[in-house]
């Protein structure tokens, strides 16, 4: 072990951080510890699965509803009715008395 290093057992690569060597030595193990239940494939890191979930594979498969301007994934047909608003700009509340409209019910209310 070099001063401040950390080396891989594998192939002597030094990494500045235990958590880097980890993920590392992955790269060599192929343990794919971070899991998608729906889809059931499973990750090298965090952030790839973040990524993975994001997707529109992922949504496909999890049965959720997805953006046709952005593929975000949603839950509801509600809630992608709302995000889909922000791509829009529609207002479908209109505030009778004033003329100002909302995105949603319940902005109208507040108002």
């Amino acid at each position: 072990k070099k001063p401040g290093k950390y080396i891989c057992p594998y192939c002597n690569r030094a990494c500045a951080k235990p958590s880097v060597l980890k993920k590392h030595i992955r790269s060599h193990t192929g343990e794919r510890p971070y899991p998608c239940v729906p889809c059931g494939f499973s990750f090298k890191t965090k952030s790839n699965l973040y990524k993975h979930r994001k997707s529109h594979a992922h949504a496909i498969k999890a049965g959720l509803y997805i953006c046709p301007y952005c593929n975000r994934a949603c839950a509801k047909p509600s809630v992608l009715k709302k995000h889909i608003r922000s791509h829009t700009g529609e207002r479908p509340y209109p505030c009778v008395p004033c003329g100002f409209s909302f995105k949603t019910k319940s902005n109208l209310y507040k108002h």
